[in-house]
């Protein structure tokens, strides 16, 4: 598996409280740390600290799951 998931359908959990779902718009490699970083724009937008938010950044240890655009 490739750690580049752009384009994917995935679930995960943003800041330890908050369910998200949506698609991988973009994946890096965070520098320094070797970890995967990925933005994912938001099915339904979520409100944080009185801020509504299209878009987040996930861990990749932060995904729940993954699927395919299309499947």
């Amino acid at each position: 598996m490739s750690w580049n998931r752009e384009g994917q359908i995935v679930s995960g959990i943003y800041q330890n409280s908050f369910t998200v779902i949506g698609k991988i718009t973009f994946s890096r490699v965070k520098y320094g740390a070797g970890m995967v970083q990925h933005t994912l724009e938001l099915f339904t937008p979520i409100e944080i600290y009185g801020t509504m938010r299209t878009h987040v950044l996930l861990d990749e240890n932060e995904l729940l799951s993954t699927s395919k655009a299309g499947e």
